[in-house]
């Protein structure tokens, strides 16, 4: 519902803003590799971003957290390593 005191009123909003957004690339994660090291090389990557003055940065979905496997694993036990 439109305002009585805006009613008939031209309404102009005008916002300049603009935002500098990095993605980061950050190569494979092999199975060897221990997450504290993946977390060293994403946070080394939020301090170059934040060295180029980004205001926000993008990794890939499967950064920590993959959806698929990445490397075939034939032993069970791995699983629960």
């Amino acid at each position: 519902m439109i305002s009585p005191a805006l009613a008939g009123a031209p309404v102009e909003v005008r916002v300049s803003r603009s935002v500098l957004v990095a993605a980061a690339q950050m190569g494979p994660v092999t199975a060897a590799e221990p997450r504290t090291a993946v977390v060293a090389r994403l946070i080394e990557l939020l301090r170059e971003s934040t060295a180029r003055h980004a205001d926000l940065v993008v990794f890939p979905e499967a950064a920590l957290t993959p959806f698929f496997p990445h490397w075939l694993v034939s032993d069970d036990a791995e699983l629960d390593a």
